[in-house]
């Protein structure tokens, strides 16, 4: 029977696709035997060694062609054997095979599978890597010999991350430490400088922390830290806003855009969960820390050597605060304010200064506050400066109304001069300072007051009453430590 065309075109194709297939495998066996696993293993670790700068060591490596090509590494580290800065248990290297005809370079994917990297800063600030990789040259899009390799994709699998940072200092010398495990991490890069990243993983306290960060064209973040102790960011805190806490946990959220990492603006949410530190300023402690709640909003731009804090919005449970500020590497400035402190946060801004709650101590009315704080870099202390007014105040059976004062922190001694109020019928005008360096805090009062109602002051806070008539001139000079009673009784001196 005569076959037609067709018939033929197909035995045609079926003959030219049993050939390829011949052919692919005996190239493929050719490939596999001219790239003998051992060799690729001794030419990789040498080209890599004199990349890194650091001693390379390949377990194993392996070539596929099958399904795809693949080159598959084990065991890989770098360093010293015994304690390697940077090891990977796979690398797994699929490239996309029509470029290479081209003698293109493109690589699909590089999986890395439970990498594990431990860097560092010293003291000094510098940068300690287990990589010592050369400077691009011609602005890294040429390599000597052809076009460096593109890729596509990134995957980190079940990574972990050790930093360790000796220029951040919690007080007693306590570096920053930190370890991220359970990394899971997936860079897709695209034409024209595209970026999509998606990072997630777990801190050594049980913290979670993502990040997403997106370029087409423009830049856009998303980075998030979840219920971290707020112990494990001490010396991050004591060196930027000299607190250091030491119970509670923090969560941090953060969305940016920009152009580029230079020119980012970025809105910044923190929450505090029973927060305890025993001082702002200074590592002290002086009774029971009172643990702070709340949270707070600010906004970022970069700019030209430093941060600009737009706009911080900050609320204790029932005190709400607003400010701005600018951060650069001289130290950070902050301007603050509130319409009112309410009486139910006094413990924990007591805590702040490392002051226990100090027992009867209330405000009420309209207690407006400003401050405009200063915090130098390196080890120096802050200060800060503002004002503070009160419609009325009480402790215990003392109570005292208009009063009004400006403040002054320097050196870690707080000097409220000067301090006017109201009381009893009279007028008072002194000054307080308070020692916040000290453990207990150690005070000083200098008080003049005049006109005072004798009779309402011995009625309110003695058992004499209705005894004895007419007004005073009362003044005292008297020091001394702690706000207990005890410590009242025992050590408060002077004269009055």
């Amino acid at each position: 029977m005569k076959k037609s065309w067709k018939t033929w075109t197909g035995i045609g194709c079926l003959v030219i696709l049993v050939a390829g297939c011949i052919l692919t495998g005996v190239g493929a066996i050719i490939l596999k035997r001219a790239a003998r696993p051992e060799k690729l293993r001794t030419l990789a670790e040498q080209k890599l060694t004199a990349a890194a700068g650091e001693p390379v060591h390949i377990a194993g490596m392996d070539f596929h062609i099958f399904p795809l090509p693949t080159l598959d590494a084990t065991g890989v580290a770098v360093g010293d054997p015994s304690k390697p800065a940077l090891s990977l248990e796979r690398v797994v290297i699929k490239p996309a095979i029509l470029p290479l005809l081209g003698r293109h370079l493109i690589i699909r994917s590089v999986e890395l599978e439970k990498p594990d990297l431990t860097f560092r800063r010293d003291r000094n600030g510098k940068w300690i890597f287990p990589l010592t990789l050369p400077a691009a040259k011609g602005g890294g899009a040429k390599k000597s010999g052809g076009e460096a390799p593109v890729i596509q994709k990134l995957l980190i699998k079940n990574g972990r991350i050790h930093y360790r940072d000796e220029k951040f200092l919690a007080p007693g010398g306590r570096p920053l430490d930190l370890t991220l495990s359970g990394i899971d991490a997936e860079w897709n890069l695209g034409a024209a400088g595209g970026l999509d990243v998606k990072l997630q993983g777990s801190l050594q306290d049980g913290g979670q922390v993502s990040l997403s960060a997106k370029k087409s064209p423009s830049l856009s973040m998303e980075a998030n830290l979840k219920s971290v102790k707020a112990a494990t960011l001490a010396p991050l805190l004591w060196s930027f806003a000299r607190i250091a806490p030491v119970s509670g946990k923090v969560s941090i959220q953060t969305q940016a855009k920009g152009p580029d990492l230079d020119h980012l603006a970025a809105d910044v949410s923190v929450k505090l969960d029973q927060v305890g530190s025993p001082g702002f300023g200074a590592p002290r402690a002086t009774g029971p820390i009172t643990p702070v709640s709340g949270s707070i909003r600010s906004g970022l731009k970069w700019t030209t050597g430093g941060v600009d804090i737009t706009s911080v919005s900050a609320d204790l449970p029932h005190t709400h605060i607003t400010g701005s500020g600018r951060a650069g590497s001289g130290g950070a400035s902050l301007n603050l304010a509130s319409p009112s402190v309410d009486s139910r946060d006094l413990p924990a801004l007591q805590a702040l200064f490392g002051m226990a709650p100090i027992p009867g101590l209330s405000i009420s009315g309209k207690c407006p506050l400003k401050v405009s704080i200063r915090i130098p870099s390196g080890p120096r202390p802050l200060s800060a400066t503002g004002s503070a007014e009160i419609e009325a105040l009480r402790l215990s059976t003392l109570q005292i109304e208009q009063v009004s004062t400006k403040l002054n922190l320097a050196s870690g001694v707080l000097k409220l001069s000067p301090l006017t109020f109201k009381a009893y019928g009279g007028a008072e005008k002194g000054e307080i300072t308070l020692d916040l360096d000290r453990t207990p805090i150690q005070y000083a009062v200098k008080t003049e007051m005049s006109g005072v109602d004798v009779n309402k002051v011995l009625s309110s806070n003695t058992k004499v009453k209705d005894t004895l008539y007419g007004t005073g001139l009362a003044k005292a000079d008297v020091k001394g430590v702690g706000f207990t009673a005890g410590a009242l009784k025992q050590s408060l001196s002077g004269t009055a």
